[in-house]
């Protein structure tokens, strides 16, 4: 190492196992110094024993060795709170269908609305969509689907990701179904967080 220190401030911060040699030839005075652990400076040659010594400012020490200044330690991480899970709401799909364990549904309501319920309770509205401008709806559990109200006044789906944690139960003209314009979109998993989120919708 080729470093050397002149002044008592550098010297006492030199770190503990750290050695000097200081030299001046003019007044016939040399000597290798090791710092112990107590911070002090401890000298040895071969007719003299350890001895503590005290320094001289202004005097030239060459640092023979510096042990390597350990990093401080990493801070630790901010608490991060985990939201608790959200207690699905439902407010009755028309026709009384079944969940089937699913955590959310979809359906359409009126000529304007796509409504969510149960693990994702929400409504979005949206005019004058067809099969060529739908409404794209993104969910945080990475289903993708698009909506939107048919000619023969029916709300459709049509889902575009997420395939495996949706079921499209398809509106069918029948006479058990006479009251009933909409398809119904099971979504059947939440996301990481045990939650489910509306990311996106809006006309394509």
């Amino acid at each position: 190492m080729n470093k050397t220190v002149t002044t008592l401030a550098e010297l006492d911060a030199l770190p503990a196992g750290s050695v000097i040699h200081h030299n001046v030839p003019d007044i016939e005075m040399a000597f290798v110094a090791f710092k112990d652990e107590d911070g002090k400076w401890l000298t040895c040659g071969d007719e003299t024993p350890e001895n503590s010594i005290e320094f001289a400012s202004g005097l030239p020490y060459d640092v023979l060795f510096q042990p390597e200044t350990p990093a401080p330690p990493a801070p630790l991480p901010e608490p991060v709170e985990v939201a608790e899970p959200k207690t699905p709401t439902y407010r009755n799909p028309k026709d009384g269908l079944d969940a089937n364990n699913a955590v959310a549904v979809v359906y359409g309501h009126s000529d304007d609305c796509i409504e969510f319920d149960g693990l994702l309770y929400d409504e979005v509205g949206n005019y004058n969509t067809d099969e060529e401008k739908p409404h794209r709806v993104s969910l945080s559990n990475g289903v993708m689907f698009d909506a939107w109200y048919d000619k023969g006044g029916v709300w459709r789906f049509k889902v575009i990701a997420g395939h495996n944690l949706v079921t499209l139960d398809r509106h069918e003209f029948d006479d058990e179904q006479h009251d009933r314009y909409t398809d119904y979109l099971w979504i059947h998993g939440a996301d990481g967080t045990g939650r489910l989120n509306l990311i996106s919708g809006g006309p394509e």
